[in-house]
């Protein structure tokens, strides 16, 4: 006989705050012991050298174990198979103008990755590439033009949306005008707040209007112009 699910108020405060969490470990008898004890509710960690069957036997491992269903995130950006198009190059298909292919496209590759258990496809980009020196967005950006960004960019949310997957819209509030990697660095983006707001914001402000976007992907850079103190995420 299958064990009913713990309701909300069952869990104590410590899984509580645990199923707000995403954690990465690479240590995978930490993890299935965080997500056994109810200390996380989401996860990604890198399954690289890893074939297909692995992976689903891994992540129906980690499920198995979990004291509540766990959201998995981030499908071929960890993995070694897979189209793993929406990760690597944007700028692709923001040459092309199609709004059909943008949502094939977030479609398709969702549908992938959630036959194999991922929810979250980590996607997409919505980053205004405006510095051309930009040494992490780069490529991975649709556009430097905001409009076509959103065009393009709220049609993937839509196609991940309809292939029941959980967008991952990033790096908010706008990784698109930096110099520098935030994972290496902390960039300063000391431009105003207005032209954050009509430029970098655009797409977040259009896609949360329409409904389009169910998450958010923070970057690490600091803003003068939007907070007292950094980094983003704070």
């Amino acid at each position: 006989m299958q064990t009913p699910m713990p309701r909300l108020a069952d869990l104590t405060l410590e899984e509580k705050l645990g199923q707000m969490l995403m954690v990465r470990y690479p240590d995978r008898d930490l993890l299935a012991d965080m997500l056994a004890q109810g200390w996380a509710g989401s996860f990604y960690f890198g399954m690289k050298g890893m074939g297909p069957e692995a992976v689903v036997g891994e992540l129906n491992r980690l499920q198995t174990l979990s004291k509540l269903p766990a959201l998995v995130a981030f499908g071929f950006a960890c993995c070694d198979f897979g189209t793993g198009l929406l990760k690597g190059n944007l700028m692709r298909l923001g040459a092309t103008r199609s709004r059909e292919l943008a949502y094939k496209l977030g479609y398709l590759e969702t549908t992938e990755q959630r036959g194999y258990g991922f929810h979250f496809p980590g996607t997409p980009v919505l980053d205004v590439n405006t510095e051309p020196r930009n040494p992490i967005i780069n490529t991975r950006a649709i556009s430097d033009d905001a409009d076509l960004v959103c065009d393009l960019g709220l049609e993937i949310c839509r196609g991940v949306m309809d292939a029941r997957g959980l967008v991952c819209a990033m790096h908010f509030p706008g990784h698109g005008a930096t110099i520098h990697d935030s994972h290496i660095v902390m960039p300063t983006d000391d431009r105003p707040f207005e032209t954050l707001w009509g430029l970098d914001l655009l797409p977040y402000r259009r896609g949360i209007a329409r409904g389009v976007i169910n998450g958010i992907c923070t970057n690490h850079n600091y803003y003068p112009g939007l907070l007292p103190s950094p980094p983003a995420p704070l």
